[in-house]
């Protein structure tokens, strides 16, 4: 984590999900629950009304992140919706 954020020093910080070992006694900072969504017809039609409010004239706030596409919600979805994102931020500036 030091990469992206220089701010916390020199000491080495690394996060995982899913150790093959746990860390050594003392070293851990935080442990948090990560839970998945159920994704279901509701849940693509929700998907499906934000990305065409997104896309409306004249919008200047836009949502990403992996639950802003339908499907399950990965670090991919979270980088293509990001992408989405950056071309309506793109047609937004011609206007």
């Amino acid at each position: 984590m030091n990469k992206v954020l220089p701010e916390i020093g020199k000491v080495e910080i690394f996060q995982t999900w899913n150790p093959l070992e746990e860390p050594k006694r003392g070293t851990l900072i935080s442990r948090s629950r990560f839970e998945r969504p159920i994704i279901d017809l509701k849940n693509q039609k929700t998907v499906e009304k934000l990305k065409a409010l997104q896309e409306q004239p004249g919008r200047k706030i836009w949502f990403c992140g992996s639950y802003a596409r339908y499907g399950i919600p990965l670090l991919e979805a979270g980088v293509s919706t990001s992408l989405d994102v950056k071309r309506w931020v793109e047609n937004s500036e011609r206007f």
